[in-house]
């Protein structure tokens, strides 16, 4: 079922900044920014970070949400949503452009490739966070909390991007193994307090 008054949009790469923390994290080493900022721009230059999101409903009952139409088993995302009666749902994904890009990296080289997909795997969670302050803006929200963590079942993200059309918005895809194509992209609840 695709939700209504689903919000969406896309944001350069020049209106947010990567996290250096986030991707000195990734990289495993404390580097120079003047020999990371080719791959930076590369990985901004090529992306096209898209956006969508939408309020559902919330009830919660012991250890299951029901969010929209949908009920899943998790004690964890219940604990964090408890108290609220909506939910935003939201999903993110920075193209299929820099898949292309981080795999043109590998067979130049395994540290081209290693780099450039560190570098979109930081800038999508700035983009994450970007994005999630933005809708903190508008609305007093709990921390976010994405399919796959802790006992939040990885395959709730069939009904999350269902709910946003976001084969349509932006851009995902899953496989049949629950892998998002393109693969820096990332989807995540809310709880509106």
């Amino acid at each position: 079922m695709i939700y209504k008054d689903i919000k969406s949009g896309v944001i350069s790469a020049s209106d947010f900044r990567i996290n250096l923390k986030e991707l000195r994290a990734r990289l495993g080493y404390d580097f120079n920014i003047t020999e990371i900022e080719p791959y930076i721009k590369q990985i901004a230059n090529c992306a096209t970070f898209r956006y969508a999101y939408a309020s559902l409903p919330l009830k919660i009952e012991k250890s299951s949400c029901l969010i929209g139409e949908s009920i899943v088993a998790t004690s964890s995302l219940s604990t964090i949503l408890d108290g609220c009666e909506n939910v935003i749902i939201f999903a993110v994904s920075s193209g299929s452009d820099v898949d292309r890009t981080i795999n043109r990296g590998y067979l130049k080289s395994s540290a081209e490739g290693f780099i450039l997909d560190a570098v979109a795997s930081a800038y999508i969670e700035s983009f994450a966070d970007f994005v999630n302050e933005m809708i903190s803006k508008e609305l007093d929200t709990t921390k976010r909390f994405s399919p796959g963590y802790s006992d939040f079942p990885l395959e709730f993200q069939r009904v999350l991007l269902a709910y946003l059309d976001a084969k349509n918005t932006v851009g995902i895809d899953l496989t049949d193994k629950i892998l998002m194509v393109p693969s820096k992209s990332i989807t995540a609840v809310l709880g509106i307090k």
